[in-house]
């Protein structure tokens, strides 16, 4: 009986900190959708000085968050997203229309693939 609660004690810390890992990446992937997004407006209007310092700001919220990400994310994609935020910053400093919107969408792509691989799934819970 001591051992049954033990199991169902860790089992529900587990799925405790599953589910608060996913709020934190869902609140994350939001909150960097929205920079993105302004970013996006500030260089359509070619307003690249303001386009720069969110772009900084964005680089430190990412920052700060994949020290803690990496905890319990596969560290690649966390690799591979830090490195298009700073082609993005860049871009951005190089006036770069282009490239700049390219690396928006390739940050967006890492981001959404994060959330992706954290979702449960019946393959890896049985």
């Amino acid at each position: 009986m001591k051992r049954t609660i033990t199991i169902a004690i860790i089992i529900f810390f587990i799925i405790l900190f599953s589910i608060l890992s996913l709020v934190s990446i869902n609140k994350s992937k939001h909150y960097v959708f929205d920079q993105l997004d302004k970013i996006e407006i500030s260089i359509s209007n070619n307003d690249f000085d303001k386009a720069f310092k969110q772009a900084e700001n964005l680089n430190l919220y990412w920052d700060k968050k994949s020290k803690i990400f990496s905890s319990y994310i596969e560290h690649d994609n966390i690799e591979k997203t830090t490195e298009h935020i700073t082609l993005l910053i860049k871009s951005i400093s190089l006036n770069d229309n282009i490239n700049s919107i390219l690396e928006i969408e390739n940050v967006k792509f890492y981001i959404n693939l994060i959330y992706e691989s954290e979702l449960p799934m019946v393959g890896n819970i049985l």
